[in-house]
């Protein structure tokens, strides 16, 4: 292995890892903020006169950097959950049937078939999630608790609950299949 290239993918590393930059931080500013008397003890006294502006610099940049990285994963989590809740209305028969049955039992996770295309649709779009196990007819499928509690919200924008015949129909379907467990 090149050594030059390790080196650099391990810089690389610490400067994308929120973690390391702020284990730098803490352990930079504890350094920079020890008493005398514990800096003799230790020992440290020569270091920190050498070397007490380059551990300052480390400690502002690490945190620096750190802060930046926490604001650009919030601004990716926003867009993504923007982007998905805007999903939701060009939303197909189908897709609006599982979503709308969910809120009807007032549950967060539904049985189907691993194929069912409604449901595959519906992760596609980042509505629901697909479980870790499941069976091929009883496959779990999860709406994400942002997407729920949005729902919820505004239940009007996907089914009218207090229509009878939408409750009907979640009824018949219900008898119908082995989801009445």
């Amino acid at each position: 292995m090149d050594p030059i290239k390790t080196i650099w993918e391990i810089i690389k590393n610490i400067f994308v890892n929120k973690t390391t930059l702020f284990g730098i931080f803490f352990a930079s500013s504890i350094i920079i903020l020890l008493p005398i008397s514990v800096i003799d003890f230790f020992g440290l006294n020569s270091f920190m006169i050498k070397y007490r502006g380059w551990i300052s610099i480390c400690s502002i940049c690490s945190f620096s950097l750190w802060f930046i990285l926490i604001i650009i994963q919030q601004l990716y989590s926003f867009r993504y959950k923007r982007r998905v809740l805007q999903s939701l209305e060009g939303l197909s028969q189908e897709e609006i049937f599982i979503l709308s049955y969910c809120l009807w039992k007032g549950q967060r996770t539904i049985y189907l078939s691993m194929i069912d295309r409604g449901a595959n649709a519906l992760c596609s779009k980042g509505l629901l999630v697909h479980a870790n196990q499941g069976d091929k007819t009883a496959f779990p499928f999860s709406i994400p608790d942002f997407v729920w509690k949005y729902i919820n919200r505004n239940k009007n924008i996907i089914v009218d609950l207090d229509d009878v015949t939408v409750i009907k129909t979640f009824e018949n379907y219900e008898r119908r299949t082995w989801m009445s467990m």
